[in-house]
């Protein structure tokens, strides 16, 4: 009976409307539920702002993106050489490509004219039986010391500044494509007991990719650009005269004056083409 009374005491102290358990468990759950959902309804309010701006600033950086992405697939005769990062990189002014050609010359000499290696005579454009390799490989072959130290000079000079406008692989492909080029259109117009070496037609080409290769509208309000285009282009200028002079007097016995006027030909062709499949590739973009 005694235990009966103290259970009834008991759930009355507990289950008491006054008892001060329950509305205190009920106020610190009330208290916890009303800053749930106040924080809740702050969290959903403020990600929602966040969600939008996000969705907007994520929508203008896609914009830019595309646009950016889109101005890159653009291609110019800079960027068709190489990638955008390599051109804009810092690396950019370290003309290696120039110094591995003048390299491949130096070497070439010292094996044929001073250690005098028989098998590079092979890399020579015979006319008369000429192999496929040979409008390439005759570039790096050089007859005596003043022959090489004046291409290598000019190499030197106009190689630079045409890897600085299309990067190594532009000047390896102009170097390639223009000394090929001054070789082959030898072969069409020189004797057949001629034998052809020399990096002159590559360098005459140079010459010219050099100059066109910067010439555009835009560059015409830029001061220096004008002034590099003038100072080069009047070299060039005179170089391509003189030697169209003494080409129609006789020439000079010994020295190529058609690759000389074919490699420059051929560099200020390879521009021509490669603008024309520029504008052809820009369209495809837009």
């Amino acid at each position: 009976m005694s235990s009966l009374v103290f259970l009834l005491a008991l759930a009355s102290i507990v289950f008491s409307p006054t008892s001060s358990l329950i509305p205190q468990a009920q106020t610190c759950r009330g208290t916890f539920m009303s800053s749930v959902h106040r924080k809740g309804q702050n969290n959903v309010f403020g990600d929602g702002i966040s969600r939008e701006n996000h969705s907007f600033n994520d929508r203008r950086s896609i914009a830019t993106a595309t646009q950016r992405d889109k101005q890159y697939r653009k291609p110019s005769v800079v960027r068709l050489f190489g990638s955008y990062s390599m051109l804009e990189s810092p690396q950019r002014g370290k003309t290696t490509a120039t110094y591995l050609l003048i390299l491949a010359s130096l070497l070439s000499f010292v094996g044929d004219n001073i250690m005098h290696l028989p098998n590079l005579k092979h890399l020579y454009l015979y006319h008369l039986k000429w192999r496929w390799w040979q409008p390439i490989t005759s570039t790096f072959c050089h007859c005596d010391a003043s022959h090489l130290s004046g291409n290598i000079f000019l190499l030197l000079l106009f190689g630079r500044s045409v890897e600085d406008e299309l990067g190594p692989v532009g000047l390896f492909f102009s170097y390639i494509f223009c000394g090929t080029m001054a070789n082959l259109i030898s072969l069409l117009m020189l004797p057949k007991n001629t034998v052809s070496i020399g990096a002159s037609g590559a360098v005459f080409g140079l010459f010219s990719v050099s100059i066109f290769s910067r010439l555009s509208v835009g560059d015409l309000f830029d001061w220096r650009k004008v002034i590099e285009v003038g100072v080069l282009g009047q070299f060039v200028v005179n170089q391509f005269l003189n030697e169209a002079k003494t080409a129609a007097t006789g020439g000079i016995q010994g020295v190529n004056h058609v690759a000389h006027l074919s490699g420059a030909g051929a560099g200020f062709a390879m521009i021509l083409i490669l603008r024309k499949l520029i504008m052809m590739m820009e369209k495809n973009v837009d």
